[in-house]
């Protein structure tokens, strides 16, 4: 209910609650047992960005099923330290994730409402630590 107030009120800064707020209202309107679209939670794109172990970024990206998925969207931040507990930052933007199964190549698109935002090097960060899980075979281990 709180989140729900949040999105009504138009003074309100978008935060990573209100996006996982938004992303499971979309999830239970679609079919949850497709693969074809995945959204990822912010928490999960932080840990994704900000883990020290490409390991666990291997790990994370099976549990979300990215391997199996034709297109993902990843809220991006410009939140980079990874010794903070929040995982806040001041701007969100949009990292889409494309993948054509049929010739193993991906495309990575990058959606900012604010041109030269700091997010452009929080999305490279992301999609450059992803990008090395499908380095190996094109797919995920």
């Amino acid at each position: 209910e709180t989140e729900y107030k949040l999105i009504c009120n138009q003074r309100s800064w978008f935060n990573d609650t209100l996006i996982a707020f938004y992303q499971e209202l979309i999830a239970q309107q679609r079919n949850k047992s497709s693969t074809n679209l995945i959204l990822v939670n912010p928490s999960i794109v932080s840990l994704l960005k900000l883990s020290s172990t490409m390991n666990d970024v291997r790990v994370l990206c099976i549990d979300i099923g990215l391997s199996d998925c034709k297109m993902a969207l990843f809220p991006v931040n410009d939140h980079n330290d990874p010794f903070s507990m929040s995982i806040q930052g001041t701007h969100w933007s949009l990292l889409v994730f494309v993948k054509d199964k049929s010739i193993c190549e991906h495309e990575w698109i990058h959606c900012d409402s604010m041109l030269n935002s700091s997010n452009l090097k929080s999305a490279r960060l992301l999609q450059s630590r992803i990008h090395s899980c499908f380095s190996t075979n094109s797919s995920i281990p």
